[in-house]
């Protein structure tokens, strides 16, 4: 059990999940994100002062379309599995994109869901978020990037 004054994460984003009476991190975690984050945790918390973990939801792997820069992970309950939007620098042209990952899990393990990043490719972008019309229909809100 870490304290939260204890616990070094960039980017959190909580997930409250009244029916368990927990809290759920997640975050940038790698001690150099600048350059080669490469992985995303989790931490939970029922008091989100006390936390247990951290739990690795995704790490890079073998073929994956980046290897640094893994940002701002987001985790959004939707049609009963739950989809993660994070940010990746792209091997293919070296701009940020946004991609989605799928588990059926809070815990992970996150997998690809998207073909590579859904933000347009030739645009540098980053931290989206998942946002459900009035009518239940997905978007994806995101920050297109200055170069």
């Amino acid at each position: 059990m870490k304290k939260l004054s204890q616990i070094q994460i960039r980017d959190p984003f909580i997930v409250p999940r009244s029916d368990e009476g927990k809290y759920y991190m997640y975050g940038s975690t790698d001690k150099n994100i600048w350059q080669e984050g490469t992985s995303f945790e989790m931490y939970v918390s029922s008091n989100l002062e006390d936390w247990e973990g951290p739990f690795e939801v995704f790490r890079n792997y073998e073929g994956f379309f980046s290897d640094k820069n893994f940002w701002a992970p987001e985790v959004y309950e939707y049609k009963g599995s739950f989809y993660m939007f994070a940010t990746f620098r792209r091997r293919e042209n070296d701009l940020l994109g946004t991609a989605v990952l799928k588990s059926d899990s809070l815990y992970g393990p996150f997998k690809l869901h998207s073909d590579g990043v859904v933000t347009p490719k030739e645009w540098c972008c980053l931290d989206g978020s998942l946002y459900v019309d009035d009518e239940g229909k997905p978007w994806m809100v995101f920050c297109h990037e200055w170069q």
